[in-house]
């Protein structure tokens, strides 16, 4: 009786109704509303976007990676001393502004382990005063590669493994899902089973009543005895 009425308990948990509500559920919804809501699902799920966003990342490092460095127009007035041919001092006005941007290009090679870079460069630089005048400075581009000699090529390794762990991860989820069924296809009959039990209980009962409403008045025209009548009371 105490498996009956766990499983029961179970149930309505699993449906998230209150103690009051009813419900009639077939063995099919019964289990869509397990993948559905069910705690173990949830889990299982989040289990797998951790993983799956994880193979996203490692994805993402043999993409090109575009990288964009701007200072907007910084402007700076001082005045700084200065020392005269003879010896004396005085103070001169630095008075400018400059602005500066960059964009680069890296891309891992995975065969080797080396990081490819494309890097262009802008540098604008204003003076002001008496003897103001701009400058600029330009690098159209420069290629860099990072080769390392003895060092541990991890985007080699993360693509042996990587999708290994993603697909892994998929059949995990898959083999949680088909848990999350069966368990609710074991609760769904322990209900049913509980319920084909309490029934043959109640019937148990009325007729259990019907022969001691029998036996009471049988007892009382002394039919039986009143140790017979005990007995079928307590039987």
């Amino acid at each position: 009786m105490k498996k009956i009425f766990s499983s029961i308990l179970l149930l309505a948990l699993f449906t998230g109704l209150r103690a009051q509500d009813t419900i009639t559920v077939n063995l099919p919804e019964a289990i869509q509303r397990s993948v559905s809501i069910s705690v173990d699902a949830v889990v299982a799920r989040n289990q797998f976007k951790s993983s799956y966003w994880g193979y996203r990342t490692y994805k993402a490092e043999l993409l090109p990676e575009v990288t964009l460095n701007t200072t907007l127009p910084y402007y700076s007035k001082s005045y700084n001393p200065f020392q005269n041919s003879d010896g004396t001092y005085t103070f001169v006005s630095n008075d400018y502004s400059k602005i500066d941007a960059g964009i680069s290009i890296s891309q891992n090679i995975p065969l080797t382990g080396a990081t490819l870079s494309v890097e262009s460069s802008f540098q604008r630089l204003e003076q002001y005063g008496g003897n103001g005048s701009t400058r600029y400075m330009a690098i159209p581009g420069s290629i860099t590669l990072q080769q390392p000699i003895f060092g541990f090529n991890r985007v080699k390794w993360l693509q042996k493994i990587e999708p290994v762990k993603y697909q892994g991860a998929k059949q995990q989820l898959v083999a949680d899902m088909e848990d999350v069924s069966n368990t609710a296809i074991q609760y769904y009959f322990n209900l049913l089973l509980g319920q084909i039990n309490m029934e043959i209980a109640q019937q148990n009962l009325k007729n259990t009543e019907k022969l001691y409403t029998i036996a009471e008045a049988r007892r009382k025209i002394g039919q039986i005895s009143e140790n017979d009548l005990l007995q079928l009371k307590h039987s």
